[in-house]
Protein backbone atom coordinates (compact mmCIF):
# COMPACT_ATOMS: atom_id res chain seq x y z
CA UNK A 1 0.00 0.00 0.00
CA UNK A 2 2.66 2.65 0.83
CA UNK A 3 4.87 1.83 -2.40
CA UNK A 4 1.57 2.54 -4.89
CA UNK A 5 1.16 5.83 -2.46
CA UNK A 6 4.73 6.55 -3.25
CA UNK A 7 4.12 6.19 -6.72
CA UNK A 8 1.18 8.26 -7.42
CA UNK A 9 -1.95 5.64 -7.17
CA UNK A 10 -4.90 6.40 -4.52
CA UNK A 11 -5.19 3.78 -1.87
CA UNK A 12 -8.95 3.48 -0.62
CA UNK A 13 -8.25 1.28 3.09
CA UNK A 14 -11.22 -0.37 4.99
CA UNK A 15 -10.69 -0.72 7.96
CA UNK A 16 -12.05 -3.25 10.17
CA UNK A 17 -9.38 -3.83 12.89
CA UNK A 18 -8.26 -0.48 13.90
CA UNK A 19 -9.65 2.80 13.84
CA UNK A 20 -7.78 5.43 11.13
CA UNK A 21 -5.16 7.01 13.66
CA UNK A 22 -4.30 3.43 15.32
CA UNK A 23 -3.80 2.14 11.73
CA UNK A 24 -1.24 5.54 11.09
CA UNK A 25 0.03 4.61 14.03
CA UNK A 26 0.57 0.93 13.25
CA UNK A 27 2.41 1.56 9.90
CA UNK A 28 4.51 4.18 11.42
CA UNK A 29 5.88 1.34 13.06
CA UNK A 30 7.28 0.17 10.33
CA UNK A 31 8.75 3.71 9.09
CA UNK A 32 6.33 4.79 6.64
CA UNK A 33 4.75 7.70 7.30
CA UNK A 34 1.07 7.91 5.57
CA UNK A 35 -0.27 11.55 7.22
CA UNK A 36 0.59 13.53 3.95
CA UNK A 37 -1.33 10.96 1.54
CA UNK A 38 -4.19 11.26 4.09
CA UNK A 39 -4.32 14.73 4.11
CA UNK A 40 -4.00 14.77 0.30
CA UNK A 41 -6.70 12.45 -0.20
CA UNK A 42 -4.53 9.45 -1.95
CA UNK A 43 -5.00 8.10 1.39
CA UNK A 44 -9.01 7.28 1.70
CA UNK A 45 -10.15 5.28 5.02
CA UNK A 46 -13.48 3.85 5.56
CA UNK A 47 -13.55 3.04 9.33
CA UNK A 48 -15.89 0.08 10.36
CA UNK A 49 -13.89 -0.20 13.66
CA UNK A 50 -14.77 2.74 15.39
CA UNK A 51 -18.22 1.87 16.20
CA UNK A 52 -16.76 -0.74 18.75
CA UNK A 53 -15.40 1.56 20.87
CA UNK A 54 -18.39 3.88 20.40
CA UNK A 55 -16.14 6.74 19.32
CA UNK A 56 -16.35 9.12 17.01
CA UNK A 57 -14.69 8.82 13.89
CA UNK A 58 -11.63 10.52 12.75
CA UNK A 59 -12.67 9.29 8.48
CA UNK A 60 -15.54 11.22 6.38
CA UNK A 61 -16.14 7.44 5.18
CA UNK A 62 -17.49 5.77 8.87
CA UNK A 63 -19.86 2.99 9.19
CA UNK A 64 -21.70 2.41 12.16
CA UNK A 65 -23.45 -0.84 11.55
CA UNK A 66 -20.89 -3.02 9.63
CA UNK A 67 -23.84 -6.05 8.98
CA UNK A 68 -25.30 -3.23 7.08
CA UNK A 69 -23.50 -4.48 3.49
CA UNK A 70 -25.64 -1.93 1.39
CA UNK A 71 -23.93 1.40 3.50
CA UNK A 72 -20.69 -0.35 3.40
CA UNK A 73 -20.89 -0.48 -0.11
CA UNK A 74 -22.32 3.21 -0.68
CA UNK A 75 -19.38 4.12 1.40
CA UNK A 76 -16.99 2.33 -1.36
CA UNK A 77 -18.34 4.43 -3.68
CA UNK A 78 -18.32 7.26 -2.68
CA UNK A 79 -14.86 6.85 -1.33
CA UNK A 80 -13.35 5.80 -4.88
CA UNK A 81 -14.95 9.00 -6.69
CA UNK A 82 -12.38 10.79 -8.80
CA UNK A 83 -9.37 8.31 -8.64
CA UNK A 84 -8.22 6.76 -11.71
CA UNK A 85 -5.92 4.69 -10.20
CA UNK A 86 -7.69 2.83 -7.57
CA UNK A 87 -6.19 0.34 -5.11
CA UNK A 88 -8.51 -1.50 -2.42
CA UNK A 89 -7.44 -2.68 1.12
CA UNK A 90 -9.53 -4.43 2.79
CA UNK A 91 -8.40 -5.42 6.54
CA UNK A 92 -10.00 -7.87 7.10
CA UNK A 93 -12.59 -9.80 5.39
CA UNK A 94 -12.82 -11.54 8.36
CA UNK A 95 -14.19 -9.51 10.23
CA UNK A 96 -17.15 -8.18 7.92
CA UNK A 97 -17.88 -11.74 7.16
CA UNK A 98 -18.75 -12.54 11.13
CA UNK A 99 -20.84 -9.51 11.73
CA UNK A 100 -22.47 -9.90 8.25
CA UNK A 101 -22.86 -14.08 7.75
CA UNK A 102 -21.41 -16.01 5.20
CA UNK A 103 -24.08 -16.05 2.58
CA UNK A 104 -24.34 -12.18 2.48
CA UNK A 105 -20.37 -11.85 3.00
CA UNK A 106 -20.29 -13.73 -0.49
CA UNK A 107 -23.02 -11.71 -2.12
CA UNK A 108 -20.81 -8.56 -0.78
CA UNK A 109 -17.20 -10.30 -2.12
CA UNK A 110 -18.65 -11.25 -5.66
CA UNK A 111 -20.06 -7.52 -6.02
CA UNK A 112 -17.03 -5.69 -4.72
CA UNK A 113 -14.72 -7.92 -6.88
CA UNK A 114 -16.75 -7.17 -9.93
CA UNK A 115 -16.68 -3.93 -9.50
CA UNK A 116 -12.96 -3.92 -8.41
CA UNK A 117 -11.75 -5.44 -12.01
CA UNK A 118 -14.34 -3.48 -14.36
CA UNK A 119 -12.69 -0.48 -12.82
CA UNK A 120 -9.52 -2.05 -13.73
CA UNK A 121 -8.24 -1.65 -9.99
CA UNK A 122 -6.00 -3.78 -7.60
CA UNK A 123 -7.65 -5.22 -4.63
CA UNK A 124 -5.76 -6.39 -1.40
CA UNK A 125 -7.92 -8.52 1.36
CA UNK A 126 -6.88 -9.33 4.51
CA UNK A 127 -8.46 -12.79 6.26
CA UNK A 128 -7.44 -14.65 9.19
CA UNK A 129 -6.88 -18.13 8.16
CA UNK A 130 -9.19 -20.88 10.05
CA UNK A 131 -11.81 -18.92 11.39
CA UNK A 132 -14.70 -18.67 8.60
CA UNK A 133 -14.39 -21.85 7.26
CA UNK A 134 -13.03 -23.89 4.14
CA UNK A 135 -15.94 -23.58 2.20
CA UNK A 136 -15.40 -19.50 2.38
CA UNK A 137 -11.94 -19.65 1.85
CA UNK A 138 -12.54 -21.76 -1.46
CA UNK A 139 -14.78 -19.10 -2.47
CA UNK A 140 -12.17 -16.61 -2.19
CA UNK A 141 -9.92 -18.33 -3.54
CA UNK A 142 -12.42 -19.06 -6.46
CA UNK A 143 -13.21 -15.49 -7.14
CA UNK A 144 -9.93 -14.01 -6.57
CA UNK A 145 -7.22 -13.56 -9.54
CA UNK A 146 -4.43 -14.40 -6.42
CA UNK A 147 -3.64 -15.15 -3.20
CA UNK A 148 -1.21 -15.22 -1.15
CA UNK A 149 -1.06 -16.80 2.30
CA UNK A 150 1.47 -15.89 5.08
CA UNK A 151 2.33 -18.24 8.07
CA UNK A 152 4.37 -18.31 11.11
CA UNK A 153 5.93 -21.16 12.02
CA UNK A 154 8.42 -22.15 14.49
CA UNK A 155 12.34 -23.03 14.11
CA UNK A 156 14.74 -24.15 17.11
CA UNK A 157 11.95 -22.58 19.52
CA UNK A 158 12.16 -18.71 17.11
CA UNK A 159 9.53 -17.84 15.19
CA UNK A 160 9.76 -17.89 10.95
CA UNK A 161 7.55 -16.07 8.99
CA UNK A 162 6.92 -17.37 5.85
CA UNK A 163 4.30 -16.67 2.25
CA UNK A 164 4.03 -18.21 -0.75
CA UNK A 165 1.69 -17.28 -3.68
CA UNK A 166 -1.19 -20.22 -3.86
CA UNK A 167 -2.78 -18.97 -6.60
CA UNK A 168 -1.99 -16.41 -9.78
CA UNK A 169 -4.69 -16.89 -12.63
CA UNK A 170 -2.41 -14.09 -14.59
CA UNK A 171 0.65 -16.48 -14.64
CA UNK A 172 2.65 -18.91 -13.44
CA UNK A 173 4.31 -19.13 -9.65
CA UNK A 174 6.19 -20.68 -7.42
CA UNK A 175 3.72 -22.29 -4.72
CA UNK A 176 6.55 -23.55 -2.33
CA UNK A 177 6.88 -21.49 0.89
CA UNK A 178 9.63 -19.06 1.08
CA UNK A 179 11.32 -16.62 4.29
CA UNK A 180 10.39 -13.54 4.48
CA UNK A 181 11.23 -10.19 6.56
CA UNK A 182 8.91 -7.15 6.97
CA UNK A 183 11.76 -4.61 6.08
CA UNK A 184 11.43 -0.59 6.07
CA UNK A 185 11.42 -1.12 2.17
CA UNK A 186 8.61 -3.62 2.93
CA UNK A 187 8.59 -7.36 2.35
CA UNK A 188 12.08 -9.41 1.73
CA UNK A 189 12.01 -12.71 0.40
CA UNK A 190 14.75 -15.09 2.03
Amino acid sequence: MFNCLRHGDTVVYMATEESPGMMVDSIKKFGWDVSNFMDRGELRVIDVFSYRSNTPSESKYYIDQPENLTDISINIERAREGISRLRFVMDSITSLILNAGNELGQQFMQTITGRLKAAKAMGIFALDAGILGEAFHNFLRFIFDGVIEMRITEDEGKPKRQIRVYSLTLGRHDASWHDFQITDNGIKIL
